[in-house]
């Protein structure tokens, strides 16, 4: 089932799945029996509330990032989700690609590690209207600093983060169009974080270390990559994915709830905190 104020009976999924029904509300989702588990892709600022809702329905929830817009917001979703002992999962899909876990065992080719750099930037200066460029959940670093930031510290998880400095390009209404930051983990590796939305670049993380580098390109949906080691022939790695970018998120949702957890060993609450 589908609740959605805005989408067309006629739309080319619902024609095509006639057993997807389309709701025009969304508490009667969240009351209808047959619905086990909520995905919410709704704008920021209403993730809080209907994640809140959903949880206290004993429904299992795969919601959109970022998850909040404020720490506090998501204390209380962590409390509501131990309390009620039901699922919430942050989707941040780049975690659950399949390519994830050999890119780690792949980090140690590159000797001492160096910098990780990140950047995701798109030019939305047609999207006027979207919330995007809503003062209360707008800008770059709402909209795309989970994927940059996440992606460093997914990589480095365990290490304390000694120093944060960062600067924003914005409007005069506040909306960040620009955002540049730099992470410095214990042990002196540096996250170097770019994203906007006022310009098109490359989508791309670069990992160097002493003796080379990996890049990989959209590592927002990571499916593949290259290793360059001083001295050798490059090395690429291709992990297809199954079903689409989203898919393995959707599992795990599946597989916890089955195995009675409330939240993903891949992207805990805490990890949702800490981003």
């Amino acid at each position: 089932a589908i609740a959605s104020r805005s989408l067309s009976p006629e739309d080319p999924y619902l024609l095509a799945n006639p057993g997807v029904r389309l709701l025009r509300d969304y508490d009667a989702l969240l009351r209808d029996p047959e619905v086990e588990a909520v995905y919410i892709a709704l704008p920021h600022k209403l993730h809080r509330e209907w994640a809140l809702k959903a949880l206290r329905r004993h429904l299992p929830v795969l919601c959109e990032k970022p998850a909040v817009l404020a720490v506090e917001e998501m204390e209380e979703i962590a409390r509501v989700s131990a309390r009620e002992h039901t699922y919430f999962l942050e989707a941040l899909k780049t975690k659950f690609s399949p390519g994830m876990d050999q890119l780690r065992q792949d980090m140690a080719l590159l000797g001492p590690l160096r910098t990780i750099e990140t950047c995701f930037s798109y030019d939305a200066s047609e999207e006027r209207d979207s919330f995007l460029f809503d003062p209360a959940q707008g800008g770059a670093l709402n909209d795309l600093g989970s994927y940059v930031a996440g992606f460093p510290l997914a990589l480095m998880s365990g290490q304390a983060i000694q120093n944060i400095s960062s600067e924003l390009l914005c409007q005069d209404d506040g909306i960040d169009l620009h955002f540049h930051a730099e992470l410095t983990f214990e042990g002196g590796v540096t996250a170097l974080l770019d994203g906007g939305i006022d310009r098109d670049k490359d989508r791309c993380a670069v990992i160097r270390g002493e003796l080379g580098a990996i890049t990989i390109p959209n590592f927002h949906r990571l499916t593949g990559y290259e290793i360059t080691l001083e001295g050798s022939p490059s090395i690429t790695r291709q992990f297809p994915v199954t079903g689409d970018d989203m898919t393995g998120e959707i599992q795990a949702l599946i597989d916890d709830v089955a195995a009675g957890r409330i939240e993903s060993t891949r992207h805990t609450h805490a990890d949702t905190l800490q981003l």
